[in-house]
């Protein structure tokens, strides 16, 4: 686990959840929001690719599948908020998942 993502472990431990996560979106939802954030992205930072055949549509849905994956691979009852998606696909994302189910399970078992 990343030092940050174990620094957030060790203070979710000591204080026992007060609510459920909140969840704004669906999974497919907030997929296909990070998705267009992602190509946005891109065209910000001036990716060039040609605007012929089959490349715009190519990008796009390599986008949504990479999002489509990362949301499948959160424990059910979380789904990260678009702008999280980084942390989902780059080399904290194993983290992010563990954090999530580990709160989760803290919530049932305080919550109910």
């Amino acid at each position: 686990m990343a030092p940050g993502a174990l620094r957030l472990a060790h203070r979710l431990r000591q204080q026992p959840p007060g609510r459920p996560l909140i969840t704004d979106l669906t999974i497919k939802e907030a997929a296909a929001e990070a998705a267009a954030h992602h190509a946005a992205l891109a065209a910000e930072a001036r990716m060039r690719l040609p605007l012929t055949g089959i490349w715009p549509r190519t990008l796009t849905d390599a986008y949504a599948s990479l999002m489509d994956r990362i949301y499948a691979a959160m424990p059910e009852g979380y789904v990260p908020p678009p702008d999280f998606s980084p942390l989902a696909y780059e080399g904290s994302g194993p983290a992010l998942a563990e954090l999530a189910a580990a709160y989760l399970n803290r919530c049932d078992a305080h919550i109910g």
